[in-house]
């Protein structure tokens, strides 16, 4: 008899399987007429897990199976409001969510250089076509929120980049306004124990495994690396409008984790705060490890409650409501 906590990970599994709309992309709520898109971007794969089930195995309650984007995001995004009546008003704001699952675990290539069959520009192409082209994200005229733990957060950035240089070189004029429509409607991005600076601890893994092991488990974070430098001015100057705005295109916000980590071949605090710290409007302390920091115990838990009172914000400015 298999234990109760494999059985719930195999019926999840098989809930969401049943959720994927095309290669790269699962719609884990499904709304026709939504106030707002979330996407959310897994980062390395934990032991045990493979990229189907990292779409929702990565953002699951702690200490338990349920997918805190499906379940709680709702609930969040409810707001009561007293009237002098003594009546309560509630406003729903509906959101359509969205998670992805790409393959990072690409082979360095024969040279070990990277230059394989595999790499971040190929994988990020595959997501703009299966994310804005085919799921339509940010074809609503509504408010876009991205999502994205570790190596995620830096696919992300590469990724916003990408969309910018072909929404200007488009080949189409409806692709164009397709890319130029997402990029219009990206309010914020969240990044959980992001190392944008890069992370010791990452490198002493690939110094202790295997040649197999490590193109199977971190090459695509060692290609990233290699670009972080560039991948993060480029990013901070396109969301900062260019030299003449005066106000930033979207809000960046940054969760990093303040306990070790002591599983997945870490024992350290795997991105330290000063790596972890990019350019972003707020900053928060998670008592969690790198793992398990993006996984809220409850509703109430810090992190998730900053990400819907960012979103509610937004929502509420476009109706000229004062939070």
């Amino acid at each position: 008899m298999s234990p109760p906590e494999t059985d719930a990970i195999e019926e999840q599994a098989k809930k969401f399987k049943e959720l994927r709309i095309n290669d790269h992309v699962y719609e884990l709520l499904k709304e026709s007429n939504p106030d707002l898109e979330v996407v959310f971007v897994h980062g390395l794969l934990r032991q045990g897990m493979n990229r189907r089930d990292a779409v929702w195995r990565t953002w699951k309650m702690r200490d338990s199976q349920v997918c805190w984007p499906e379940i709680l995001l709702p609930e969040l995004l409810q707001i009561r409001t007293s009237q002098w009546d003594g009546n309560v008003n509630v406003t729903q704001y509906k959101p359509r969510v969205l998670s992805v699952a790409y393959e990072n675990k690409p082979d360095l290539g024969p040279d070990g250089t990277g230059n394989g069959a595999s790499d971040p520009y190929r994988i990020i192409e595959n997501l703009i076509q299966d994310l804005i082209i085919d799921a339509g994200v940010g074809q609503r005229g509504v408010p876009v929120f991205f999502v994205g733990h570790d190596l995620g957060g830096i696919l992300i950035k590469q990724f916003v980049l990408k969309v910018e240089d072909e929404a200007a070189n488009a080949d189409t004029e409806a692709k164009k306004a397709k890319l130029n429509n997402f990029l219009d409607n990206l309010k914020s991005v969240f990044f959980f124990c992001t190392p944008h600076y890069g992370a010791e601890a990452f490198d002493n893994l690939v110094a202790r495994l295997n040649r197999t092991d490590a193109n199977q488990m971190l090459c695509l974070m060692q290609m990233l690396y290699n670009k972080t430098s560039r991948i993060n001015m480029e990013f901070q100057t396109y969301r900062g409008g260019g030299p003449e705005s005066r106000r930033s295109r979207f809000s960046t916000h940054v969760f990093y984790a303040t306990h070790e980590t002591h599983e997945g071949g870490f024992d350290a605090l795997v991105v330290p705060e000063g790596s972890a710290r990019s350019d972003a409007d707020t900053f928060y302390a998670v008592n969690a490890n790198h793992f398990t920091a993006c996984q809220p115990e409850t509703s109430a838990s810090s992190q998730v409650r900053a990400i819907s009172h960012e979103m509610i914000k937004i929502l509420k400015g476009r109706e000229n409501i004062w939070w």
